[in-house]
């Protein structure tokens, strides 16, 4: 961002709830100019996905599979398990994943 001027929006992130435990965030990343338009910096704005997540109707089984990662965080996960639990194939669970959340799995 800081060579493009180009915001980063709608992202998905780990990061680190109140209770100092990993958890995901939504994020909306833009840049920072100078009185002359050059970028100098970056500032973002942070939502607990619990909360974005309310916004929304229905995630689907990518909601059900980024719940499943969040609950399991401090154990190996393997993608092709998320998948299998959501009903996806991988290649599936990849780009719908991308699609709802704008990142890969």
């Amino acid at each position: 961002m800081l060579e493009t001027g180009q915001p980063r929006l709608k992202m998905v992130e780990m990061w680190f709830n109140p209770q100092g435990r990993r958890d995901w965030i939504a994020t909306n990343k833009y840049p920072l100019r100078d009185g002359d338009g050059k970028v100098v910096g970056v500032i973002a704005i942070l939502q607990n996905l619990d909360i974005r997540e309310k916004r929304y109707a229905h995630l689907g089984p990518v909601g059900d599979a980024a719940d499943h990662i969040r609950s399991h965080l401090s154990e190996p996960l393997m993608v092709g398990d998320i998948a299998r639990r959501a009903g996806y194939s991988e290649r599936q669970l990849q780009r719908n994943f991308r699609k709802v959340f704008g990142q890969t799995i």
